[in-house]
């Protein structure tokens, strides 16, 4: 996201990595909501189970992970920590 309040001087104000690639994007007054699409790696695809119930899915490590780093004077804040 960039700061245009001088067109002829933009900012980076922030950075923002998702998973999956670009699908649409709405502006909804001062919001932008952006919509990328993932498939879901299935790691169980091709393995035999007697039952459904016996196929067991971690949900989290299926969650899209997201990278979001803002611009900030604060020194507190600048230090970028990754899990």
């Amino acid at each position: 996201m960039y700061d245009v309040v001088d067109p002829t001087n933009p900012k980076l104000m922030k950075f923002a990595d998702l998973d999956g690639w670009y699908q649409d994007a709405r502006l909804v007054g001062d919001t932008l909501y952006v919509v990328s699409q993932l498939g879901i790696n299935r790691r169980w695809y091709g393995t035999m189970a007697e039952k459904a119930d016996d196929v067991v899915v971690d949900a989290e490590s299926l969650l899209p992970r997201v990278i979001d780093i803002s611009y900030t004077k604060d020194d507190d804040a600048k230090n970028l920590v990754l899990d």
